[in-house]
């Protein structure tokens, strides 16, 4: 085999290798967040709805796993209370703040492999939402 022949395949076996390990960093995101539900329900339109709730630690572990995973598009992490409050703006304007609103100080928003991920980040815990995306 010549070398350039040999480059270009551990080029490639390079590339699989680091595919599937964004895919393991999603999928062990996905298992903390499902280990931790607290309750589930179906919305009118037949969207199924899980609640959790975690310890900080853990939810700091799942926004890193999703963080760190580029083949993600749709993933938002944000960090500190001024930024949460800016996100709030920008992505939901008409939207009203809650008393709670003011006590959050890190949010995850990200959508992946047909779930939509919501965690809001406390001072003593941390809560979130996981809905199973429709396929149309």
């Amino acid at each position: 085999m010549t070398s350039n022949n040999m480059k270009k395949l551990l080029l490639i076996l390079g590339f699989i290798f680091s595919v599937g390990a964004f895919a393991q960093q999603k999928n062990q995101a996905l298992h903390i967040i499902f280990q931790n539900v607290d309750t589930t329900y179906f919305d009118e339109s037949g969207t199924r709805w899980q609640e959790f709730s975690m310890p900080l630690h853990r939810a700091f572990k799942v926004n890193d796993l999703f963080e760190s995973d580029t083949t993600l598009k749709e993933c938002f992490v944000v960090k500190g209370p001024k930024e949460f409050k800016k996100y709030v703006k920008e992505n939901y304007p008409g939207l009203k703040r809650g008393k709670g609103d003011n006590k959050v100080f890190g949010h995850l928003d990200c959508e992946c492999d047909n779930y939509l991920i919501l965690i809001w980040m406390y001072d003593d815990y941390a809560f979130g939402m996981i809905a199973t995306l429709q396929q149309l």
